[in-house]
């Protein structure tokens, strides 16, 4: 009678397991989409804020003062004036666009494509020298500057937040 049940189909316990395991990779999935898409959000917050300082301060097509929000603490011209802010000669938020734009590329091609380690390791590489930058950028501003860029400070911690999604994004993938 076993035989038969065997020869029929799947024991209920297989069964079981099978479902399961279809559950579980359906959540890792739904995981690693949305650690995906938590990444894909902070680098589009952070090219947001990067843009606006290219639109402001090198094609002055927006006005800088709208970045000196009332108190003297908020002052980009402070910040963007000051000797930190170029590094070669060009502005360090130039550097920034073409991070995000590389970030946002090897995003695109994460999803898009079944070999996603390498892409995954490269993003990560940049991602930690980006990030490495970031803090360091806003010990200066904090610490040494005392003046707040909000657009820089959102695009920096916007930077750094992608770090341990990141993480999480490449633990749930491989899960799948």
């Amino acid at each position: 009678m076993e035989d038969k049940k065997v020869s029929r189909g799947l024991d209920k316990n297989t069964k079981k397991n099978l479902k399961s395991n279809i559950i579980q990779k359906k959540e890792n999935t739904s995981n690693s989409n949305l650690y995906f898409y938590l990444i894909l959000l902070f680098s589009l917050v952070a090219l947001a804020g990067v843009l606006y300082l290219v639109f402001s301060f090198s094609m002055r097509l927006i006005p800088e003062t709208l970045c000196n929000i009332g108190s003297s603490r908020f002052n980009c011209t402070n910040i963007l004036t000051s000797t930190y802010a170029r590094f070669y000669g060009q502005y360090l938020y130039l550097y920034g666009l073409f991070f995000l734009v590389i970030e946002l590329a090897l995003l695109a091609f994460i999803k898009h494509y079944k070999n996603k380690a390498i892409l995954f390791y490269s993003f990560f590489a940049i991602l930690l020298i980006g990030s490495a930058i970031s803090v360091y950028l806003l010990f200066i501003e904090f610490s040494v500057l005392i003046f707040i860029c909000l657009p820089c400070t959102i695009s920096l911690i916007s930077i750094l937040a992608m770090l341990p999604f990141s993480f999480l994004y490449r633990y749930y993938s491989k899960k799948q």
